[in-house]
């Protein structure tokens, strides 16, 4: 999951809007790895779990 993560987000980042504001870059961004979440089902609710704390701070910092 996280080399199929990192190309995703690679590919986001080269391919987003560059003169747009950074809601769209952004957008853009989050759209790809929730896509990534969506068709990869269970073992995307298990990574988000995993790399996510409770408070909701990325790996629990």
């Amino acid at each position: 999951m996280h080399d199929r993560l990192s190309a995703v987000s690679d590919e986001c980042l080269s391919s987003g809007p560059r003169r747009a504001g950074l809601v769209q870059q952004l957008t853009h961004v989050f759209g790809g790895l929730c896509a990534l979440y969506a068709e990869r089902g269970e073992v995307g609710r298990r990574f988000v779990r995993a790399t996510s704390s409770s408070s909701g701070s990325p790996m629990g910092r």
